[in-house]
């Protein structure tokens, strides 16, 4: 089975849920920003936010490194599930 992310970066064309997918798997270990995450999808970085990103955000799927100021430069985005696994081992 191929990784989501080379599958999304290869595709001219992906699905809504490939592309969200892949950006969990990115954000699966670390914080990773947007052109971060837009660099390596091969994708545009305001769209990425737009329309993945920021939506991820709302639904909990993903969290802000810098909550208190989410517009700040450089803000960067980590997967839910590694926060809460984080949260559990301290």
């Amino acid at each position: 089975m191929q990784d989501p992310v080379e599958s999304v970066a290869k595709k001219g064309k992906a699905s809504p849920a490939e592309v969200r997918e892949a950006i969990l798997r990115l954000c699966d270990k670390e914080f990773q920003t947007n052109e971060q995450i837009a660099k390596r999808l091969k994708r545009d970085p305001d769209r990425i936010r737009k329309v993945f990103l920021a939506p991820m955000v709302r639904s909990g799927a993903l969290h802000l490194k810098f909550p208190e100021t989410p517009n700040r430069p450089g803000q960067a985005y980590i997967a839910a599930k590694s926060v809460s696994q984080t949260d559990s081992k301290v």
